[in-house]
């Protein structure tokens, strides 16, 4: 077998191992997780607001900045 072989075989491998979940870990301790990270890299951490639009008009949210419309406006 080839070292081109033997590369391509691991390669495959590797891509056939599929990380392994916890089960454990819920999507509280994710947020939480992820929160942390970016608050002890100085980032200010603003609480959650909702992507379910308040204006009847819209149908969609686009790019997801549709939850910020009032602190864009001036209104909050």
């Amino acid at each position: 077998m080839g070292l081109l072989a033997i590369a391509e075989t691991a390669k495959r491998e590797k891509m056939e191992k599929k990380p392994q979940l916890d089960p454990s870990i819920t999507g509280d301790a994710i947020r939480r997780r992820f929160l942390e990270f970016y608050a002890a890299r100085n980032h200010k951490i603003f609480p959650s607001s909702s992507l379910v639009p308040e204006y009847p008009i819209v149908l969609f949210t686009i790019t997801g900045m549709l939850q910020f419309r009032p602190i864009l406006l001036g209104q909050v």
